[in-house]
């Protein structure tokens, strides 16, 4: 996804121009939608990668953020066994 990492952000894993990615082990819902944007700095968006992805988690995102992102992770993104 070109991102540069950013290991030590607490919410973030990684940041392209006013774009910051957050990567979520789990399903997107509305409460991480409203923890992602409550991060994010002035004119920036977010991409938000996740599991599972709720509907009104992406209508949310949207109406908070518009031009930000939520997409559903491929499968093999979060191999079986990973510890985060």
């Amino acid at each position: 996804m070109k991102f540069t990492l950013t290991p030590d952000d607490p919410v973030f894993c990684g940041v392209r121009n006013r774009q910051r990615l957050a990567v979520i082990d789990g399903v997107a819902d509305q409460s991480v939608v409203r923890t992602v944007v409550e991060h994010l700095g002035q004119k920036e968006k977010a991409v938000i990668v996740a599991k599972g992805v709720l509907p009104e988690a992406a209508q949310l995102l949207q109406e908070l953020s518009p031009g930000s992102r939520v997409k559903k992770a491929p499968e093999d993104m979060f191999p079986k066994g990973t510890v985060n």
